[in-house]
């Protein structure tokens, strides 16, 4: 069935530039600088001396590669009014510079700054887990406490993040001791007041100590452990958060960080790193 209606308006349409004649009937066609290539001569409208000019060999012109071939030479008196390419017949072509607008996609959604254009046409905004921050610290050094019973902090394994980016941010928290205890130790990762993140300590059961992890015994004076203490804290809060590293011990007797028992000075004692990171992951 053929078309009714007006005629589809096809193609990539292009002014050529500006051409100073001279004598010769050959010129090269340029849109702003670059070279171009029509299909053929049907594809070009041809102004020369105000006359269109029929296209090919029984016209006025014919066209190869990038450059048009007049029938017969000019001289520097003609005058190329304009040369108008259509583009490629029968194809839409390649739409010209800066001719298609947001307006004119189909995309569902509303196009912005934070959004993009998804796979299934519609513009979207990117969701969680993005990592919007990290904070991280490294204690090198050694520490001891002897205070037995008791949660106590541990030099220098705090973190704090920046503001958080929204109320619905989680923080991924997570410590790596290297340690030493002399009794039963356990190690929790508390926030920056000491209080608990009681998702991520053990359930209360009578007696027992609650932790994030523990209940490690090193009985030689040259052994070390390690302790991987991880929790994924949701504060409902924009603030900075801090987080720490506690230890404990079941006695009076002494736990450490980043060494052994005795500490003594010869090849069969340790010195390790221990180390606090935090996330921020967005929701």
């Amino acid at each position: 069935m053929s078309y009714i209606g007006a005629t589809p308006v096809i193609g990539n349409f292009q002014k050529c530039d500006a051409i100073t004649t001279s004598a010769t009937d050959t010129f090269n066609l340029l849109v702003g600088g670059a070279a171009v290539s029509p299909a053929t001569a049907n594809n070009c409208i041809v102004s020369l001396n105000g006359v269109i000019q029929a296209p090919g060999a029984s016209g006025g012109f014919t066209i190869s590669g990038s450059t048009i071939v007049f029938n017969s030479a000019l001289t520097s008196a003609d005058v190329i009014d304009f040369i108008l390419l259509l583009g490629n017949v029968l194809d839409i072509g390649t739409p010209s510079d800066s001719t298609v607008s947001l307006a004119k996609l189909t995309a569902t959604g509303s196009a912005s700054a934070s959004t993009f254009l998804r796979g299934d046409n519609s513009w979207g905004t990117p969701s969680g887990g993005k990592i919007l921050q990290v904070v991280s610290v490294i204690k090198a050094d050694v520490f001891s406490s002897s205070v037995g019973t008791t949660w106590t902090d541990i030099t220098d394994l705090t973190v704090t993040t920046g503001a958080l980016a929204t109320t619905s941010s989680r923080v991924l928290v997570c410590a790596n001791l290297s340690f030493f205890g002399v009794d039963y130790n356990g190690f929790k990762i508390v926030d920056g007041a000491g209080a608990d993140i009681t998702d991520f300590i053990g359930d209360a059961a009578s007696s027992r100590i609650r932790s994030t992890s523990g209940n490690m015994y090193a009985p030689n004076d040259f052994e070390t452990n390690f302790a991987s203490p991880m929790l994924i804290d949701s504060p409902a809060s924009t603030s900075a958060q801090t987080y720490k590293v506690q230890g404990y011990s079941s006695s009076a007797n002494a736990f450490g960080v980043n060494r052994s028992k005795t500490d003594a000075d010869n090849g069969n004692h340790f010195r390790g790193v221990s180390s606090m990171t935090a996330w921020e992951i967005g929701a």
